[in-house]
């Protein structure tokens, strides 16, 4: 038997990614939520306190700033969607999680960005100087990963 807390964090989960811009991804999450809802003759006031906020982001999907935005998904426990319409991204999760999650992202953002322009020559090509933000990105998640399992994770979907 689940704990009454984790099924309602799982059902705001599931909620928040109902509102996603991809239809078949929110139809399903729905589904699902209204079935967890159902089995535990729960309504949807018990799955609220959830909350959103959007970071400012490009119009074009960059792949770097979703690695950072997974790696911030994870260590915070929540979700986020890219809004197709305005290019930003959109946390989801509780509230204290999704100001840590957007604070969290900004400031990773920056930080690779300013490395780029310290490290990167003016006159390199777009493409290496995107090059040089997803390696930094990607190892920068990976040592999440490493650090959140040795001193915290005691499994790695947790």
């Amino acid at each position: 038997m689940e704990d009454l807390e984790t099924v309602k964090r799982r059902g705001r989960k599931l909620l928040a990614l109902s509102k996603s811009p991809n239809e078949n991804e929110a139809v399903s999450a729905l589904q699902k939520a209204n079935a967890l809802m159902a089995e535990h003759s729960l309504g949807r006031a018990e799955f609220a306190g959830y909350a959103e906020k959007s970071v400012k982001s490009t119009r074009r999907a960059v792949e770097w700033r979703s690695v950072v935005a997974n790696a911030v998904e994870r260590l915070y426990a929540t979700y986020h969607y890219r809004d197709a319409g305005t290019g930003s991204l959109v946390f989801c999760g509780e509230e204290p999680d999704v100001f840590m999650s957007t604070e969290m992202f900004a400031y990773l953002v920056r930080t690779i960005d300013r490395m780029a322009r310290q490290n990167v020559r003016k006159n390199a090509k777009c493409r290496y100087r995107q090059s040089y933000r997803a390696g930094i990105a990607t190892r920068l998640r990976d040592r999440m990963d490493e650090l959140g399992r040795q001193y915290g994770w005691h499994n790695p979907t947790e």
